[in-house]
């Protein structure tokens, strides 16, 4: 029960910090309540998706750490 609980904990806490920091939605809405809720819930969908979005925005600030560079790119791409 303990390895469901802590990553939906994990997703709750990530999507109503996200709640917070968004100035235009409602916190008294039912709808996003219900939104919340249905992500921590899905947690095996929404947590890989949360990842792979966080990890995206990081390499897009710091190009210079991206594992692919452009002259490895080219030097293996001029052997075809």
């Amino acid at each position: 029960m303990i390895f469901y609980c802590l990553p939906a904990t994990l997703v709750f806490a990530i999507a109503l910090h996200t709640l917070l920091q968004y100035a235009a939605a409602s916190e008294i809405d039912r709808e996003t309540w219900i939104w919340i809720t249905a992500a921590a819930l899905l947690w095996p969908v929404t947590l890989p998706s949360i990842i792979w979005k966080k990890c995206s925005a990081l390499v897009a600030a710091y190009p210079a750490a991206s594992p692919v560079r452009k002259s490895a790119y080219r030097t293996a791409s001029s052997g075809l």
